[in-house]
């Protein structure tokens, strides 16, 4: 068994490392070389103990295909090391990728671009043991993962030897448990895997200018298959992206560009889904890198003002990441991402302090406004507590109390949205985008409080499930409790941890029209051994449907069960808030 084991679903990541080496004659006219490419698909593994995966190959030959046809790769020098084979491609073994990697190397010329993509399973053995999986990979012991994985510390020595100007690095890495028999477990991002990649991006560049790792999912979230689309969600619009939906105004597709385009088209994809999905971007160093050239956006054309306020967020996300600083946290103690999905403009506050360092409670964790009720007319840029921050504010339109932050101690509903910097030239700058993104998109928005009010109801009574959900009802044990809202409908799932066990009349669904429920008619009370929330419907209203085994039953009260009488009265508070949004 692994001591530790790259999370499923999870450490889906973009790793670019960028090479700019300085000469005199790079600053007169840039040197132009050739491109290359290894493109490396695990999906059938030979171990039976190790998952097989889907859609990896498939992203693979997406990818190349999109290097070939949009960014004018020479289709030669785009080799493939996948499983299924084709003409095009060989094995993906250890040896083969070693041997391509060197051969690479005595090729790819100072003046080259050259990328590296790997979808597979990755594994993690403690600190700095880390590997990626190809088709022989042995997991049973870290000894044994030497012998048959590629270790990342083989790998960063053997990009090294690649003298190429410019270097891509794609790790997907990986989807699935890379373990058979461990169900369908949502593991997420750990840090220590995260930690060795970045390393090797950085060392990649050497003394050049810089690196550049954009995650699929941030530390503590998983990445997210569509299978859909047959492809990841990153990765889906990573294609995207780089066919031209991250095309900029003057055509290019940019690192920076699609790391921006990805992650606002991820998080609002999650978001859709009630997901968590994040791409995070890390850089070190300024180097610009042109992924492609001579594009227009034939995914999705937009009307101008539209493609403005998307750049504009684009570099406004670039300065909250950049530039961010949290009064409530020690300096360096966060990370900050911002995005807008459903018509809201969130931040999300992360800590990067040591895991035994936690944000304080009252340290703000996400702030979400509507766009189109963003008064910028009024919006301010002034120093923060103790002068050492700088803070652009922005007023709700008369005042209203719909700016929603959250803290662990609960949420509270403000009329300001605000953003903090730690230098003033920054926060006027982040002032000015700001401006562009409400203006531009608010006209295209049109805020429905009722819509606005009852998801975050439903958000919070989903957090508060999620954490504090009771064991079991009826004596049942409950794996979990699900919280959904489908148009107008609130539906709850008890995902029972035996289902076999269940009983016939047991209620494995109930649902019930979100304006059939009475805020007037709401409370919290000791149910057997846990703590129930009902809500009563409306006179005249649809009553609540229960669906079991045997058939449908019908109740005048949905019910939310939870473990402590604490949790169960702020779920009531925000039943009865859910009830009266009309």
């Amino acid at each position: 068994m692994l001591d530790q084991e790259v999370p499923r679903h999870a450490a889906i990541m973009l790793l670019f490392a960028l090479a700019w080496a300085p000469s005199a004659s790079a600053q007169t006219a840039a040197a132009v070389g050739t491109q290359w490419a290894l493109l490396v698909g695990v999906d059938d593994y030979e171990n039976p103990e190790v998952t097989d995966l889907r859609f990896t190959v498939r992203d693979v030959n997406a990818f190349g295909e999109a290097l070939v046809n949009t960014a004018k790769f020479p289709a030669p020098q785009v080799v493939r090391l996948t499983t299924g084979g084709g003409a095009s491609s060989s094995k993906p073994t250890q040896a083969a990728l070693l041997a391509q990697l060197d051969r690479l190397a005595a090729k790819v010329g100072p003046d080259d671009t050259f990328l590296f993509y790997f979808s597979g399973h990755g594994f993690s053995r403690g600190a700095d043991r880390s590997f990626l999986g190809t088709v022989e990979a042995n997991p049973i012991t870290a000894a044994a993962l030497e012998r048959s994985a590629l270790p990342l510390t083989v790998l960063q020595a053997r990009l090294a030897r690649i003298r190429a100007r410019r270097v891509v690095f794609v790790v997907d890495a990986c989807r699935n448990d890379p373990l058979r028999g461990k169900g369908d477990v949502g593991n997420v991002m750990t840090r220590q895997f995260s930690r060795d990649l970045i390393r090797v991006a950085k060392s990649t560049a050497g003394g050049l200018a810089g690196s550049a790792v954009l995650f699929a999912c941030s530390e503590g979230e998983r990445a997210w298959e569509w299978p859909e689309k047959q492809h990841g969600s990153f990765t889906y619009y990573l294609l995207e992206g780089l066919r031209g939906g991250a095309a900029d105004d003057r055509g290019e597709v940019t690192v920076n560009g699609l790391a921006d385009y990805v992650q606002t088209r991820v998080v609002q994809w999650a978001t859709e889904r009630d997901r968590e999905q994040t791409p995070d971007l890390r850089q070190d160093g300024a180097a610009r890198l042109v992924l492609a050239r001579g594009l227009i956006n034939p995914v999705a054309p937009v009307q101008a003002d539209e493609a403005q306020a998307f750049h504009a967020l684009g570099k406004l996300q670039r300065l909250v990441r950049e530039y961010g600083f949290q009064r409530l946290v020690p300096p360096g103690g966060a990370g900050f991402r911002l995005f807008m999905a459903e018509g809201c403009l969130t931040l999300a506050v992360r800590s990067t302090l040591p895991e035994d360092q936690p944000l304080p409670d009252r340290a703000v964790r996400t702030m979400s406004a509507p766009v189109a009720l963003l008064d910028t007319g009024r919006m301010t840029v002034h120093p923060g507590p103790h002068g050492r921050n700088f803070a652009v504010s922005v007023p709700i339109k008369g005042d209203q109390a719909e700016v929603e932050y959250t803290t662990k101690e609960g949420e509270t509903l403000r009329s300001t949205f605000s953003l903090w910097f730690s230098e003033e030239a920054v926060a006027r700058e982040a002032a000015g985008l700001l401006r562009d993104v409400v203006t531009r998109s608010a006209p295209g928005l049109v805020v429905d409080l009722t819509d606005l009010r009852r998801g975050r109801a439903v958000r919070g009574l989903q957090t508060l499930l999620r954490d504090h959900g009771a064991s079991g009802v009826r004596g049942l044990p409950v794996e979990r409790f699900v919280l959904s809202r489908t148009g107008d409908r609130l539906l709850l799932t008890i995902r029972y941890e035996d289902p076999g066990s269940v009983p016939g009349d047991a209620v494995t669904r109930w649902s019930v029209p979100i304006g059939a429920l009475d805020p007037e008619d709401v409370r919290a009370n000791p149910f057997r051994s846990i703590h129930a929330v009902e809500a009563g419907t409306r006179r005249g209203s649809e009553r609540v449907t229960g669906v079991t085994r045997d058939g449908e039953v019908k109740r005048p009260r949905f019910m939310l069960f939870f473990k402590d009488a604490a949790a169960a009265s702020r779920a009531a508070e925000l039943m009865k808030e859910l009830a009266a949004a009309r």
